[in-house]
């Protein structure tokens, strides 16, 4: 049952302190949604709402007490035994988000200095109530929306992670949050071409989210960044070649028929076409492509974020799949 789907931004202020450097003048603001509709009795839940509404104000946050189908779905999911449970568990392990608030500050205020456009966002936190992985962070230029308790299913071994597959509960903890949440954020500012997307159009835009995350997160460890094990980061690194070379072989770089390229795209165990190995490769290699394409050309983050012709990108790059 999601029953969201979007978050806020605040604007950022910088100034040089005396030593030179600069620093957040306005922090990035967290807002604890889940807290609102979990610990107001249901009888106050609507007036509550409706004074919280403007504070929560988002494009991708739905927010409807005068809609009675919408109070009725939200006082249900506050009632549940499940969602409640769900609720106690992010209290207990994420109660406290100030480790996470200095973290973001420190990534976006290397974002900004790349671009001033990538602003510091307002964080909302949430209960989806909801496994859909995929929509766990959303964002948009000024906003940034984190499913919270999509990082404790891995608390939830007597429920069977609820179905979540195994590799996507290693994906599910703290250590992934904000690695996601600047993810989407990067995506939210990445133009990409009408159209269906080929292979090589998932591949540079996988990769300019990379290029993204190595310089706002430079002290994280690369199987975060790829959300990878140590053996998928090894095998990507021993692999490139041979990913590319099939690419190629099978002509797979302009391919649109997304049945034909999904496996190297979407989370997985593994590549199907070469068994036990990592998955997103185009994520990987994606990233050589765009740190060669931006060692070798004068352009900014947002020039980068902007340019949405992949092939130009690849071409100008002189990337050569030799690189380990």
């Amino acid at each position: 049952m999601l029953l969201f789907c979007s978050v806020t931004m605040a604007g950022c202020k910088y100034k040089t302190d005396t030593n030179g450097s600069t620093k957040a003048d306005n922090a990035v603001e967290w807002m604890r949604f889940e807290e609102v509709m979990f610990d107001t009795q249901p009888e106050h839940l609507q007036s509550k709402l409706t004074q919280a509404a403007p504070l929560f104000g988002s494009s991708l946050l739905n927010i409807h007490p005068d809609n009675p189908e919408y109070m009725s779905q939200i006082i249900g999911m506050a009632q549940d035994p499940t969602c409640r449970e769900l609720y106690d568990t992010v209290q207990k392990h994420y109660a406290d988000l100030s480790w996470l608030n200095k973290k973001m500050d420190k990534a976006m205020a290397r974002s900004l200095k790349l671009d001033e456009s990538m602003k510091c966002p307002k964080a909302i936190t949430f209960i989806s109530g909801s496994l859909d992985y995929t929509n766990r962070v959303a964002a948009d230029h000024s906003s940034l929306l984190i499913a919270i308790d999509q990082y404790v299913v891995p608390y939830f071994k007597k429920y069977g992670y609820f179905q979540l597959p195994t590799y996507l509960v290693a994906l599910s903890t703290k250590e992934h949050i904000l690695p996601d949440a600047m993810a989407a954020l990067a995506r939210a500012h990445i133009v990409i071409a009408d159209g269906e997307m080929t292979l090589l159009d998932y591949m540079v835009a996988d990769g300019k989210v990379q290029y993204y995350l190595h310089r706002t997160l430079p002290k994280t460890n690369d199987t975060l960044l790829f959300r990878y094990n140590a053996a998928q980061m090894s095998w990507a690194k021993a692999h490139t070649r041979d990913v590319w070379a099939f690419w190629i072989q099978h002509d797979l770089l302009f391919e649109k028929d997304y049945n034909e390229i999904f496996n190297f795209i979407e989370d997985a165990p593994k590549t199907n076409a070469f068994g036990d190995s990592a998955p997103r490769m185009t994520e990987y290699i994606g990233w050589q492509i765009v740190e060669a394409y931006m060692a070798k050309n004068k352009c900014t983050l947002h020039q980068l974020f902007q340019n949405s012709d992949a092939r130009q990108i690849l071409n100008d790059s002189g990337w050569k799949p030799n690189r380990k």
